[in-house]
């Protein structure tokens, strides 16, 4: 028996401020018991780093690695309101070094304040981006 609730989010800070989204949590068959996390899917398209676009499910594992009984709905959907109300201070998980030499590989630059926050302030506050390609790296790619 599948347990699907359904839920709807309002963000009152950050970046997506003022974004509402529903979304849908189904919860394993053995919940709670069951060591298998809920599942979050979003029912509309979200642009966010822990949101796969392709199925618009909510990558919980960086924080529940592993779920068990200590784990409770309530912490999951605080998880939920911290990813979008403060996705910056998880930069960190959105930067992955490539492994290898793929010369193809879209690769993206780790985060630094001296040349990212510029831009970060203008997307927060809805300006346009003069984005100067000629000062992007080798390995970064830059699509208008």
């Amino acid at each position: 028996i599948l347990l699907d609730w359904f839920g709807v989010i309002f963000v009152r800070e950050g970046v997506y401020n003022e974004g509402i989204f529903r979304f849908s949590i189904t919860l394993p068959d053995n919940f709670p018991s069951d060591t298998k996390a809920p599942v979050i899917v979003f029912k509309s398209e979200v642009f966010h780093p822990f949101i796969c676009p392709e199925t618009k499910q909510l990558d919980t594992r960086d924080a529940f690695p592993e779920w068990d009984t200590t784990c409770h709905l309530w912490q999951l959907l605080k998880y939920l309101i911290y990813i979008f109300e403060q996705p910056e201070e998880r930069q960190e998980k959105v930067y992955e070094p490539v492994d290898g030499e793929d010369r193809h590989a879209i690769v993206f630059e780790e985060w630094n304040s001296n040349v990212h926050a510029g831009i970060l302030e203008k997307i927060k506050n809805n300006q346009p981006l003069d984005i100067d390609q000629a000062t992007t790296t080798a390995n970064t790619a830059i699509f208008p």
